[in-house]
C-alpha cells in the first residue's frame, strides 16, 4: 500500500451526499490514496491511473471497517458513479471514476496566493463548513449498535432497534435525534429493552371481586361458626 506523497481534497467534499455517511466516505478517501498515480503492470496486468486491486476483505483490513460495511460502501459509490468494479475468479479492480479530476492540477493552484484577508475569510468559511458537517446526525449501521450493545452487555436488540428509529425517521419525540448511544442507554432502563414496549392493556391488573348475597351468606354464618368456636 502506497505510504509516500499526498492526494488533493477539495472542500466541495464537504457538501457531497455521501461525506455524512462515515463508511462510504472513508472508503472513498482511503481508494483516493491507494489508487496508482500511474499505470503500471501487475503480473501481466495494466492498472491504470486511478485503479488499484484489491478484495473486500483487503479493504476491510486497510480501513477497520467490516467486509459487510466496505460491501455496502462499495455499492454506494458504484450507484453514484464514483468507482466501477471489475472482478474476475482470481482479483477485482477498482476504478476511482474521474481520477484525473479529482488529482489534475488546476488554475485555481496556480494562481498567486491570496491577500491575508481573503485567506482568513477563506479559512474561516471552511472551518464553519466543518462544524456545521460535524453537528449532522448520521444513523448508526446495525454492526454499529450491536457492537455498542454488546461492549455494554444489554439485552437491547440492535436489529429492533434500527428499524423502530428508521420507520420513523430517526425522530426523538419531535426532534431530531443527536446521540443514538444516549438512546440505546435510554431503552436499557425503559420497557424498550427487548425492542418491544408494554401496552398499558399487557399489563397485569386486578379486579376487585363482586360478591352475590348468598356469598355473603355463606360468609357470614362461616364466620359466626369461628366465632363459636373461640368462645
Amino acid at each position: 500500500m502506497l505510504e509516500n506523497g499526498y492526494v488533493k481534497l477539495h472542500r466541495s467534499l464537504l457538501t457531497w451526499e455521501w461525506y455524512s455517511d462515515h463508511n462510504t466516505c472513508r472508503l472513498f478517501v482511503h481508494l483516493l490514496l491507494t489508487a496508482n498515480y500511474e499505470d503500471k503492470q501487475w503480473r501481466g496486468v495494466e492498472i491504470k491511473r486511478g485503479q488499484r486491486i484489491c478484495s473486500r476483505a483487503t479493504l476491510a483490513e486497510e480501513t477497520g471497517l467490516s467486509e459487510r460495511s466496505v460491501r455496502t460502501a462499495l455499492n454506494h459509490l458504484e450507484t453514484t458513479k464514483e468507482v466501477a468494479k471489475i472482478t474476475t475468479p482470481k482479483y477485482t479492480i477498482i476504478t476511482v471514476k474521474n481520477y484525473d479530476k479529482y488529482q489534475t492540477m488546476t488554475s485555481e493552484m496556480t494562481d498567486s496566493r491570496p491577500a491575508d484577508d481573503q485567506q482568513a475569510t477563506t479559512m474561516k468559511e471552511g472551518t464553519n463548513k466543518a462544524k456545521k458537517a460535524r453537528n449532522i446526525f448520521v444513523p448508526p449501521t446495525l454492526d454499529d449498535v450491536t457492537a455498542y450493545c454488546r461492549s455494554r452487555g444489554n439485552n437491547v436488540s440492535p436489529s429492533k432497534f434500527i428499524d423502530h428509529y428508521t420507520a420513523n425517521g430517526w425522530m426523538v419525540g419531535k426532534v431530531k435525534m443527536m446521540d443514538w448511544k444516549a438512546a440505546v442507554r435510554k431503552w436499557e432502563s425503559s420497557n424498550y429493552a427487548d425492542g418491544t414496549p408494554i401496552k398499558p392493556s399487557q399489563q397485569r391488573s386486578y379486579k376487585q371481586h363482586e360478591y352475590t348475597p348468598e356469598e355473603l351468606n355463606r360468609i357470614g354464618i362461616n364466620l359466626l361458626d369461628e366465632d363459636d368456636d373461640h368462645e
